[in-house]
């Protein structure tokens, strides 16, 4: 009963509540939640005229650029989640605990809802009506597509964008530095320009939570939590056993040879210098023998 225990606690992650880097990571998810909602709703409240609205390329730029850059800021702390698709989708391939995955999902909607607020705070009252659509960056699915329509496209859009986060993380990739969040920026800019004139181009839940939570308008909320965790969950079992990058064992081969043939060039290469310089040292030796031989 011991042993199973022991090993229920690996399995769960549960011995991870009990590390300051567990806290810190559950703050870093948070904080990132709540400015991603920020910005991201942020852009879209109609400052200049409640008619007005901002361009769809003005928007997926915005969203896009700010994915890659709150990712990248807060990759080392917590993985820079910030969006529970895809701590649900790196649950799935092992690479974080169910408890991890539990505890992220709730900071990330609590950062969305205070990111949400403090929108709310800052926007004058003449542009937050709770009865005005789109309002506070809020997005909704469109009249005529309808919420089975809806999940549909949120499942396409957050397919793409999950497969696009795992396969730039990919260690087989080796995509450093910026690359990774750039191309996790970008498959999310594609996303939103395809997906806001349908189902609002969520591709995060709480980018949707936020603000619907603060305004008060929930209605085909679900939707977005069902395609988008449904869209992530289908883009990691389909990488991982279908389009993952392994390397079998004849890939192996080639490879220890080649590095095999290289040490030995190099060996060879080596033993060339030296016995080069051998006999010029020698060579050296000889001439001052010889002069000096000469003076005397």
């Amino acid at each position: 009963m011991g042993k199973l225990w022991n090993q229920l606690k690996k399995w769960s992650g549960i011995n991870e509540l009990r590390t300051l880097n567990f806290y810190r990571a559950l703050l870093a998810e948070a904080v990132a939640s709540g400015i991603y909602v920020f910005i991201a709703a942020g852009q879209l409240v109609p400052m200049n005229g409640a008619d007005k609205q901002i361009s769809r390329l003005h928007g997926a730029l915005t969203t896009a650029l700010s994915v890659a850059c709150i990712a990248s800021a807060f990759w080392e702390i917590s993985g820079g989640h910030f969006n529970p698709a895809v701590s649900l989708t790196l649950m799935i391939l092992r690479k974080i605990s169910p408890v991890r995955f539990i505890f992220y999902v709730v900071a990330q909607c609590l950062g969305s809802a205070g990111g949400a607020a403090l929108l709310y705070a800052v926007t004058p009252p003449k542009f937050r009506p709770s009865d005005a659509q789109g309002v506070l960056g809020s997005i909704f699915v469109h009249e005529e597509v309808g919420s089975g329509m809806a999940v549909v496209i949120e499942v396409v859009l957050t397919y793409q964008f999950i497969f696009v986060v795992i396969s730039s993380t990919d260690p087989i990739r080796n995509m450093n530095g910026f690359q990774a969040p750039f191309a996790i920026g970008l498959s999310v800019g594609i996303g939103l320009l395809m997906g806001v004139p349908f189902s609002g181009g969520a591709l995060n839940p709480i980018r949707v939570f936020g603000p619907a939570v603060v305004m008060g308008k929930l209605e085909h909320h679900w939707v977005y939590w069902v395609g988008d965790m449904l869209g992530a969950a289908l883009a990691a079992l389909t990488y991982e056993f279908v389009f993952t990058l392994k390397i079998d064992d004849q890939d192996k081969e080639e490879d220890v040879n080649k590095s095999r043939k290289h040490r030995r060039h190099h060996r060879d290469l080596e033993y060339s210098v030296r016995s080069e310089s051998a006999e010029l040292e020698n060579y050296e030796d000889s001439v001052i023998g010889n002069k000096m031989t000469a003076m005397t």
